[in-house]
């Protein structure tokens, strides 16, 4: 047995471990305190969202939520967040997007979107709140 492999073993324990602990997400709140930042908006979470029809005109519109996710709006104007596993880095220069449903027409969690030709895969699909800048458009409308 060589002499760094008990190191290994206990450095890869200790990642799954705080990974399965929530580590992640608690990290990520401590960093948001720190820099005085709300926490994001709790919304309830389904465990089997889909998206009907999505290549069938179930998708109304979609924005790009930078390199690592997207808003997409359904027919009825519901809105969800896509998370990509990696960064799409043509993603937020795209004017268009192919959404790949893996032939059943339903957007879901294992589904991906082809932006210039490569393909992103999502890593999860969550009810949101509009993007941000679709809501400042809504109330500048009401409001004038």
């Amino acid at each position: 047995m060589s002499e760094g492999r008990p190191y290994f073993v206990a450095f890869m324990l200790a990642a799954m471990a705080f990974s399965a602990s929530g580590g992640i997400h608690a990290s990520e709140e401590a960093v948001r305190a720190e820099e005085g930042k709300p926490p994001p908006a709790a919304l309830p979470a389904a465990a089997d969202v889909r998206i009907p029809f999505a290549n069938s005109g179930g998708i109304r519109d979609w924005q790009p939520d930078g390199s690592e996710a997207l808003y997409i709006q359904d027919s009825r104007g519901r809105w969800y967040r896509a998370t990509l596993f990696a960064p799409c880095f043509d993603l937020p220069y795209s004017d268009r997007v192919a959404f790949l449903t893996r032939g059943n027409d339903a957007l879901d969690k294992f589904s991906s979107v082809l932006v210039r030709g490569k393909r992103c895969q999502f890593s999860t699909l969550v009810p949101s709140a509009p993007p941000p800048g679709k809501a400042k458009a809504r109330k500048s409308q009401r409001g004038s």
